[in-house]
């Protein structure tokens, strides 16, 4: 007996991997739907197929002990034709799943803490989604119950298009990164309203009109770019007419697709090989990095400059002989004009030639003289003294730097020891020890040297200043010198530092260090060098696209949703703005400031609200006594993404617009000149809500974006924002909840207007405001005119 229960015992226990291998799927799957790569491991991750057997949907990777993708694969050539988490790839236990409100894939980290890696976006909320059907086409469609498409996966490509398959005007085609690396590359292919043109940091490098190959039949806008089995067609908004094609020969399955070397090609797989038809552009040197940064191109081969060493080849590019020298920049001079411009946006490789233009192009770089050799023939001065009176010159400067370098190191240390204060210990560092889970301690010398004496700010905030630093390691960080704090003792500040140094997300800023030495504090963290969202938004250069918006408003929603409901101690921020979020090259999110104002005494809580910076994001209870909670945050969110959508401050100065003006209850309405243009403040969050009323949700995106962006995209983010700004603290979402609307896993809430009707007090107040402002010239002037509860709304 006891024998045949432990036999069942076992049977039980491994039943489930016993049967751990689903079987394909043809066609059509209904929801609900769960499948990972481990539970299709017999059948490589393949769970659907379609009926005539072409193509598969499976979550699969492309090289031994590589990360696994949710993709989908021609199957006589084994070609991936879309990738769906091409920038968050996944792991063989991660799981893909179907619910009624659309695809998702959840990833877990080490500390088990789950999140979305890709999911379908911008699903209609009034419909749920039935089933997920894999077409004899290549494309995965998203059913509704009558069987009407609600999401396919044709309308967003990744770096293939195929036969049957048509792009709108606005949509793009992004190259892998390599072979090894599915994430987005440097080239992209563009289809606008005139072209299809290839780009690099959105300067384009060729376009189908130029090509020899094509032809223009008509001179309507274009609507769609489409492959079929004759060629590749630009054609316009009746889908018939044909505006630019590239014929090609009979192909029974054909694609075109970017590669991460710049170039587009269109090939046919044809007994068992693929055919290449077409490849442009021809000429390797119109590849804006075919010999990567600063390289020269001169017939296809790469080289260095003069006076540059390195090798084109590889990443890095070629640099200055002389270290001490940046990478330069452009300069133009026009042969016609007679005038010299500097070029604003970046330098890839460098193209040879010997023909003559109307336009010269410079370099500044280091001439290397050639006088020593011809004084030498020329007079006959003895070799010898040329090597001797210089090497004696250059022995002289070196014992001078070493000399001021160590006057300098004292003179740093006596004035490091003077900031430390007369009551510093040694003794007083034991208290830091008793207190577990710290991150790296710096000693405040360190922090002098890896700083340069504190000589490069980079930022400032109502906490205090931060400065560029390199450690000894060569990492470059970023040091906080906290100012506006209460000094606390040691172990409570160490005790909150413990805290933060242990909060990790992918979308919060590391803290890689602290110094908590004599009377000084400093905060050490990991470095953002594409710096604060503010700078990015807000500054002159390249526009964001609207998918990089998005991107940044899910990742900071992401950040605090973890500070709120999933790290250890909840953290709530109390200072979201775009100042504290920061952007590296790639422009992933990260938070910063978030701990902070822990470490205030009670006294700096209660003045906390006049902190420089933070006015423009503050919720209503601030300034009405009632208890801070998570929700202050969110209110902060729905401020910052509604400036994600505008591209501007809520409260900045515009340009006076038709439609505005039509819109008298915005800025109450008034003009004092007909001019186009005129410096007046407007509350634009009640301008949000007037246009949610009217269901005029595109008039409030990015003019820049060149209507790059659709009425339904921009609905989702400012109805999420309507949401966030609840007078009612009670009613505004979760952080968790926005996520997940923004993720398209739940549907987006209809903001309720009773709640909202304290945005048109605030807007009346804010219009008033900005017309004393124009008639004063202090702003000291302006704010006697406003009370504190006028000067909460528009914060």
């Amino acid at each position: 007996m006891g024998s045949s229960s432990l036999f069942l015992f076992f049977s039980s226990a491994l039943l489930p991997y016993l049967c751990l291998s689903g079987p394909i799927t043809i066609q059509t799957i209904k929801q609900p739907f769960t499948a990972s790569h481990f539970q299709y491991i017999d059948q490589s991750g393949v769970f659907l197929i379609s009926s005539n057997g072409n193509f598969t949907a499976s979550i699969s990777n492309f090289e031994e002990n590589s990360p696994y993708y949710f993709c989908i694969t021609h199957v006589l050539s084994d070609a991936i034709i879309w990738i769906a988490n091409r920038k968050h790839p996944i792991s063989d236990s991660d799981k893909l799943y179907l619910t009624a409100n659309g695809l998702a894939i959840n990833t877990a980290d080490s500390s088990s803490n789950t999140s979305v890696a890709w999911s379908t976006q911008g699903l209609n909320s009034s419909s749920q989604v039935s089933a997920m059907q894999l077409q004899d086409s290549g494309n995965l469609v998203l059913l509704d119950r009558n069987n009407v498409s609600l999401w396919g996966s044709f309308d967003h490509p990744t770096d293939t298009i195929v036969m049957g398959q048509s792009l709108a005007v606005g949509t793009s085609v992004d190259c892998y990164t390599a072979d090894n690396d599915r994430s987005d590359g440097d080239y992209r292919l563009v289809v606008t309203d005139g072209d299809a043109v290839l780009q690099w940091n959105r300067m384009s490098y060729w376009k189908l009109s130029a090509e020899p190959k094509g032809s223009q039949d008509s001179m309507v806008p274009v609507s769609f770019l489409a492959l079929n089995d004759t060629g590749l067609f630009l054609l316009g908004s009746d889908r018939s007419t044909v505006v630019i094609k590239l014929s090609l020969g009979p192909a029974n399955f054909r694609v075109a697709k970017l590669g991460f070397d710049g170039k587009f090609r269109v090939s046919k797989f044809v007994d068992k090989n693929w055919v290449q038809e077409f490849v442009s552009p021809a000429d390797d040197c119109q590849i804006p990095l075919i010999c990567n940064k600063m390289g020269l191109c001169t017939s296809g081969r790469c080289s260095c400059p003069p006076n540059f060493h390195g090798d084109p080849l590889s990443k890095s590019g070629c640099t200055p002989t002389d270290a001490s020298l940046a990478l330069p920049s452009g300069i133009f001079y026009g042969n016609s004009s007679a005038s010299c411009y500097l070029l604003e946006n970046p330098l890839g490789s460098i193209i040879g030639s010997s023909s003559s233009g109307k336009r010269l192009g410079y370099m500044k770089t280091i001439v290397v003289s050639s006088r020593v050799n011809k004084l030498n023939e020329d007079t006959g001065f003895p070799i010898i003294a040329l090597i001797l009176l210089p090497s004696s010159g250059v022995l002289l400067i070196i014992t001078a730097v070493l000399g001021f370098i160590c006057w300098r190191r004292n003179r740093l240390y006596r004035t490091a020891k003077s900031k430390l204060g007369r009551g510093y210990s040694s003794s007083s560092e034991l208290e830091i020890i008793s207190v577990p889970g710290l991150p790296v301690r710096f000693n405040y010398e360190d922090l002098v040297s890896a700083t340069e004496s504190f000589s490069t700010q980079i930022g400032s905030g109502g906490f205090g200043t931060v400065y560029r630093g390199t450690l000894p390691d060569k990492s470059v960080v970023a040091v906080k010198k906290i100012t506006n704090v209460g000094v606390q003792g040691k172990k409570e500040f160490c005790t909150e530092i413990a805290i933060i140094g242990s909060t990790r997300h992918v979308n919060l800023v590391k803290l890689k260090g602290f110094c908590a030495q004599g009377r000084q504090r400093f905060l050490v963290y990991e470095y953002m060098n594409r710096g604060s969202l503010d700078r990015t938004l807000f500054g002159n250069g390249p526009v964001l696209e609207w998918q990089e918006r998005f991107e940044i408003a899910l990742g900071t929603a992401r950040g605090l949703a973890y500070l709120h409901s999933y790290c250890g101690h909840k953290i709530i921020h109390c200072d979201v703005k775009p100042e504290n979020i920061l952007l590296n090259d790639n422009l992933q999110v990260k938070i910063s400031d978030f701990g902070l104002s822990k470490l205030l005494t009670p006294e700096q809580s209660s003045l906390f609200t006049t902190m420089r910076g933070t006015r423009g994001y503050l919720a209503p209870e601030w300034l009405t006594g009632v208890t801070i909670s998570d929700k202050a945050d969110v209110y902060s969110y729905g401020m910052v993404l509604l400036e994600i959508v505008r591209g501007r401050k809520n409260s900045a100065a515009q340009p006076r617009s038709h439609s505005l003006e039509n819109d008298s209850s915005y800025g109450n309405g008034s003009s004092s000149s007909s001019s186009g243009w005129e410096p007046r403040q407007a509350y634009f969050p009640l301008h949000a809500l007037e246009m949610h009323e009217k269901k005029r949700y595109s008039e409030l995106a990015d003019s820049r974006l060149e209507g790059q962006v659709t009425n339904e995209e921009v609905r989702k983010l400012v109805k999420v924002a309507l949401c966030c700004f609840h007078e009612d603290p009670i009613l505004r979402p979760t952080m968790v909840t926005v996520v997940s609307m923004l993720e398209s896993i739940n549907p987006v809430t209809d903001p309720r207007q009773e709640s909202l009707n304290f945005l048109r007090f605030y807007g009346r107040r804010f219009s008033e405001a900005s017309r004393i402002e124009f008639g004063f010239s202090s702003s000291d002037k302006l704010m006697s005119c406003m009370s504190a509860q006028q000067l909460s709304g528009p914060r």
